[in-house]
């Protein structure tokens, strides 16, 4: 049965194909808020009207995953992205979500730009390469490398998406499905061989990890009925674990829209979670669909999943209660560097041995409870 996350555009879904059910994701795509604070615009406070950090305030708010694009080398395309999303931009905000307990999704794009339905450019340092079994390897070594170094970062990947809405393929024209109107078997056998190529590596570094195959317009039931079709006539098949399905609920009363959908997709079984793009945008590029007041305040979306989601339910531990006596060393409490008797929590408020990279609610009987961050 196929398993689907909904990576909701201001709403991202998915769905899964034969991937265990596993605990429902809570999800955020907040790659821009790096690009927001090096030019300076678009704050985010709190509900009381504090500065914050968007890591931290996601995480807060019940966001127990998030997904991150990446472009090859976005410095070929400044105006489109600020040579934002790189591998070492995207390290620097996987390893935060890591520390913060959340699971991480990695949107290989495998352009310097945005990638959608229409727009798959080729990066500018793959432009020589013209053959389909060339872009393979290259697709394979690109993901392996960028993989190895999130992991050797402390990174813990999650899910890997590959490709960035192929509803037409990616890295055009090789693995074009459609060209005026026709497609041809060549075409299909090449974007699943491509694909396949990053499902490979994804496997060879983070074996758990699962394949995400994204498209557009999830409402269009006709589209993944074609796309899907064209697939299933060739004779090798999609390296896939989930379907991932971008939905813009446009013009609707957004909690409103949550609070009837969200249910609604948990009842079906198949889907695993949504994605809420840019939650931390307010018209930042233009871009309308963000999930902040016009004073840069959390609005109602961040509120739905403060009071659906159990993430992080035991932190009534303040954000900055980082308290440098209590560490984790190799799952045993240390308090001024001796050890030390206590409890140790996930953020999910189950208790844990503390030992993965990850952030820890440590409480020590007559001395208070800390946030602890595991590397």
């Amino acid at each position: 049965m196929r398993r689907f996350y909904l990576i909701m555009w201001s709403a991202v879904m998915a769905i899964g194909a034969g991937a265990d059910n596993p605990k429902w994701a809570w999800g955020a795509d907040d790659s821009w808020y790096t690009q927001m604070a090096s030019e300076g615009v678009n704050p985010v406070y709190d509900s009381q009207g504090q500065q914050r950090e968007v890591p931290e305030l996601l995480a807060e708010y019940g966001f127990d995953a998030i997904r991150l694009r990446l472009w090859v080398d976005p410095q070929n395309d400044m105006s489109a992205t600020g040579g934002f999303c790189n591998l070492e931009d995207v390290t620097t905000k996987a390893l935060k979500a890591t520390h913060l307990g959340q699971r991480v999704m990695i949107d290989f794009q495998y352009s310097d730009t945005w990638a959608d339905a229409g727009n798959q450019q080729i990066p500018k340092a793959w432009e020589s390469i013209t053959t389909a079994p060339a872009m393979t390897e290259q697709v394979y070594q690109y993901t392996l490398t960028s993989l190895n170094s999130l992991k050797d970062a402390g990174v813990e990947v999650t899910w890997v998406h590959l490709g960035n809405e192929t509803s037409n393929g990616l890295l055009f024209p090789l693995a074009q499905f459609a060209i005026d109107g026709v497609t041809t078997s060549e075409r299909v056998d090449n974007f699943i061989a491509f694909f396949n190529a990053g499902a490979k590596a994804t496997r060879e570094v983070f074996p758990s990890a699962k394949t995400v195959c994204h498209l557009n317009n999830g409402y269009d039931t006709g589209l993944y009925q074609w796309f899907f079709g064209e697939i299933a006539k060739r004779p090798v098949a999609l390296d896939m674990d989930y379907i991932g399905m971008s939905l813009y609920p446009i013009a609707c009363d957004v909690r409103a829209y949550l609070s009837y959908f969200c249910p609604m997709l948990q009842s079906t079984g198949v889907v695993d979670g949504i994605f809420y793009w840019g939650p931390e945008c307010n018209n930042f590029h233009d871009y309308s669909m963000g999930a902040l007041t016009m004073d840069n305040r959390p609005n109602a979306v961040w509120d739905y999943v403060s009071e659906v989601s159990d993430f992080g339910h035991v932190e009534s531990v303040s954000t900055d209660a980082l308290d440098d006596r209590i560490t984790l060393i190799d799952g045993q409490i240390h308090l001024d560097g001796e050890p030390y008797e206590g409890l140790i929590f996930d953020p999910n408020g189950a208790e844990s041995e503390g030992r993965d990279p990850g952030v820890y609610i440590v409480t020590v009987p007559g001395k208070g409870s800390a946030k602890v961050f595991v590397q």
